[in-house]
């Protein structure tokens, strides 16, 4: 599970996987919010999709963006590169990521862009490849944060290094 504190001191935790004795796992589309005050979590709008090894980073004023991931259709398990934004107690669909990736790393940045590297998945640019870690990397910026449009451009350049499970840390 992802989890991000909220700036009322609260923590918003998205997707993850679930698994019983009696059944395989299933990767959830659910959210809630724990609020630290009265030590409770409630429940909020599930996301468009299912989301395990996602990336999931505070905008700042309650508004939150979630991205990529492997997300379950039917059963079966998939990189994804859709992403959603977290705002007004509501998930919203914003565009889709550049490269289809699960267990990146992301990190907000001074501009107020996020950058997305790395994960593994499949890059746009090398379809010929296979699913592997990627050093691919994009932003995510807004157009009009007021409407909830934000956009994932490429960076002029990838990492020189692919990798996967790493961290991101602004200096």
């Amino acid at each position: 599970r992802i989890q991000l504190r909220l700036p009322a001191r609260k923590v918003l935790v998205t997707g993850g996987r679930t698994h019983s004795d009696s059944q395989a796992y299933q990767v959830l589309a659910s959210a809630e919010i724990f609020d630290p005050a009265t030590g409770t979590f409630s429940p909020v709008p599930h996301m468009g999709a299912t989301r395990l090894s996602h990336i999931a980073v505070s905008l700042g004023k309650e508004r939150v963006v979630v991205a990529g991931g492997l997300s379950e259709t039917n059963g079966e398990g998939r990189y994804t590169a859709t992403a959603e934004l977290f705002a007004g107690g509501a998930f919203h669909a914003i565009s889709n990521m550049v490269a289809t990736r699960a267990a990146p790393a992301a990190a907000l940045l001074y501009s107020g862009e996020v950058l997305v590297t790395g994960g593994v998945g499949q890059d746009p640019l090398e379809p010929d490849l296979p699913t592997n870690s990627l050093a691919a990397a994009e932003t995510l910026r807004a157009v009009c944060a007021a409407e909830f449009r934000y956009e994932f451009v490429r960076t002029r350049s990838a990492m020189n290094q692919p990798r996967n499970g790493h961290t991101l840390t602004p200096l």
